[in-house]
């Protein structure tokens, strides 16, 4: 090997050795993302709706950082098993979707899907359930009886159009 192509392989390594970050830098949020997130803050299981922009390529690595509340989290893991194809107009065709999941360290968790551009997934950390939604870090209440994890209703609100 060429000691350019051997140089560049170690810079690349070293500059993502301590993850990549799963938040890019801020954008405008869309006309939809911000009614939804107007939306969001209303619904009775939300504690917090904050605003912001997902690295998609970030579910390449397999390390990935967060900071929630102002404490940094790194998390370990990778991409999950690719997703089976899908029956579309009657033709077979290959997901688009892929996954990732990983941890960093004892009472915590991330699982991640991306979908083409967008990221959604939850975020476990001791006891506090937060998931990616509608370019937001939405905080969770504690609910009892269900283990504090997104419940239909939650994903069905997630799914519906936002009032104009």
């Amino acid at each position: 090997m060429k000691p350019i192509p051997l140089l560049a392989l170690f810079i690349a390594t070293v500059a993502f050795a301590d993850g990549v970050p799963l938040m890019a830098p801020a954008k405008a949020p869309t006309a939809a993302d911000q009614a939804r997130q107007v939306e969001l803050a209303k619904a009775p299981w939300v504690a917090s709706v904050t605003p912001l922009t997902f690295n998609q390529y970030a579910l390449d690595s397999n390390v990935i950082t967060l900071t929630i509340e102002g404490k940094d989290y790194k998390f370990v893991g990778g991409k999950d098993a690719a997703s089976d194809p899908t029956m579309v107009n009657g033709v077979l065709t290959k997901s688009t979707t892929d996954g990732w999941t990983g941890d960093a360290g004892p009472g915590t968790s991330a699982s991640f899907v991306r979908d083409g551009s967008s990221v959604t997934g939850q975020i476990f950390v001791n006891g506090t359930t937060y998931g990616l939604i509608s370019g937001a870090l939405v905080k969770t209440k504690p609910v009892v009886g269900i283990n504090n994890v997104f419940t239909p209703e939650m994903v069905e609100f997630h799914r519906k159009e936002p009032e104009e």
